[in-house]
């Protein structure tokens, strides 16, 4: 009959028909950029991207630039988590219902990122995409042709991970400090990888895992192949693999003999000093630390 709209399953595991009694659906939109929030009707089968549209000639200081560089977004109670509607979907998948608010507000935003020669870089990164594509911004940005070998790291989390774990062993926990490792630990078997790293999944946004706005990022290479593959021309790289590995070979990632390690420290040696000059290079101005793995500082022969 008139005024009913039957319609089909909006997503798998549905059955049946859905009923509605209207085919519009009205929606509270926070407009970020001013505060205001307008009350807007759409059609259940509109596009994220014909909403955002329709937001922008409706309320035309909702955004400011380029308007592909704004999106709907679905807040969450937890202020690092929440949703991006997908610009290529319907507002009926995501099962909206009348009086849901939504935000107007910008995808772009700064993505402080960390590498292994201690610099930090910032990136403008789409907030919406997932961790693959941010990861090839952040390569293109920096000059590195082979973006599907690295990845990024929560490093901070790391260090706290670590401290937490003396703290507990220190002291008998209390149930605050047993709620933080049980968290914890629930992170890094998401985020686990035989080489103890925590690696963040290349298929989900940065807020789906998360990562707050603030948060400092590794970007680390994960994948290695033959010395074939290496692009000997390609500087940026090359001392990111230098770093890298000199890293994992001092902190016992990489595990080598005393002959391996002495030859590997020679080289560094010569890398960072030069020739030898008497004038210069005095008994004691070099870091043991700095060149041999922790389990060979010690050895005298």
């Amino acid at each position: 009959s008139s005024g009913i709209n039957a319609e089909w399953p909006l997503r798998p595991g549905f059955e049946g028909y859905v009923i509605r009694m209207s085919s519009f659906l009205s929606l509270r939109i926070h407009i970020v950029k001013n505060g205001n929030i307008k009350t807007i009707q759409f059609k259940y089968n509109t596009l994220v991207s014909e909403a955002c549209q329709i937001i922008r000639e409706r309320e035309p200081g909702a955004s400011q630039g380029d308007g592909s560089e704004y999106g709907l977004f679905r807040p969450d109670e937890d202020v690092k988590k929440g949703t991006w509607l997908d610009p290529r979907r319907a507002l009926e998948y995501y099962l909206l219902r009348a009086g849901d608010q939504l935000e107007y507000r910008k995808k772009i935003r700064p993505l402080r990122v960390k590498m292994l020669d201690e610099s930090i870089k910032t990136v403008l990164v789409d907030d919406s995409h997932n961790v693959k594509d941010i990861i090839k911004s952040i390569c293109e940005r920096i000059g590195i042709n082979n973006p599907d070998e690295f990845s990024l790291v929560v490093e901070n989390l790391q260090e706290d991970d670590k401290a937490k774990t003396a703290t507990l062993k220190r002291d008998k926990p209390s149930g605050l400090q047993e709620r933080d490792r049980k968290k914890m630990e629930t992170l890094r078997r998401k985020l686990h990888t035989d080489d103890d790293i925590l690696w963040l999944n290349h298929d989900k946004s940065l807020r789906e895992q998360g990562v707050p706005e603030d948060q400092i990022l590794l970007l680390r290479k994960k994948l290695f192949f033959s010395d074939i593959n290496v692009d000997t021309h390609d500087p940026v790289q090359l001392n990111l693999m230098y770093i890298q590995d000199h890293t994992c070979v001092i902190n016992g990632t990489h595990k080598i003999t005393l002959d391996e390690a002495i030859h590997l420290a020679a080289i560094r040696v010569q890398i960072q000093f030069g020739n030898h000059d008497e004038s210069k290079h005095k008994k004691g101005f070099l870091e043991v630390k700095d060149l041999m793995p922790v389990e060979y500082r010690k050895v005298r022969d």
